[in-house]
């Protein structure tokens, strides 16, 4: 399904980022890896804590505070534990215009925080202590984002950190 979109969008992934290792957002890894030779990047806690799935080894380790281009995108790293040990979340000031809306950037939580929700803490890594502190501190209140940056979670609608800030 990934790959017909790839084609029918008639573009070419760059680089495999996954925010977290759970099976959901990494089941078709190594058929785009292997298909379009692209490096695959996440957090080294991830492959530390998920001894079972070591074969998912990265090309290179992403760490806070880590900035990394691809194209003309420049991402920043958030490690964001909390769902899963080394679950890391993305922003960018690059993309403002998504949808004919216009945002002041956007993030990539994953599973941390969803429209009207947060991420689960309940499962096999989870923290919810941690999982709380890192919205409020890393998203919510982070002075290099503000309400108008727009949230892509990992499942769910769209939603803004201003919105989130509200309910």
């Amino acid at each position: 399904m990934i790959i017909d979109k790839i084609k029918h969008l008639n573009c070419e992934p760059l680089t495999l980022i996954l925010t977290r290792k759970h099976i959901d957002h990494r089941n078709a890894l190594w058929d785009l890896k292997e298909k379009y030779k692209i490096p695959v990047f996440y957090n080294k806690k991830e492959f530390d804590y998920f001894k079972s799935l070591r074969k998912i080894k990265a090309d290179k380790w992403l760490i806070e505070n880590e900035i990394i281009k691809v194209n003309q995108i420049t991402l920043h790293v958030l490690e964001t534990g909390g769902h899963s040990p080394g679950r890391i979340s993305l922003y960018t000031r690059d993309i403002k215009d998504v949808f004919g809306k216009n945002y002041d950037g956007i993030i990539f939580t994953g599973d941390l925080i969803f429209k009207n929700n947060i991420g689960r803490s309940d499962i096999r890594g989870g923290n919810k202590e941690l999982l709380c502190t890192n919205i409020k501190n890393k998203i919510m209140y982070n002075p290099k984002l503000t309400d108008n940056f727009l949230i892509l979670a990992g499942h769910r609608e769209l939603t803004t950190i201003g919105f989130e800030k509200k309910i």
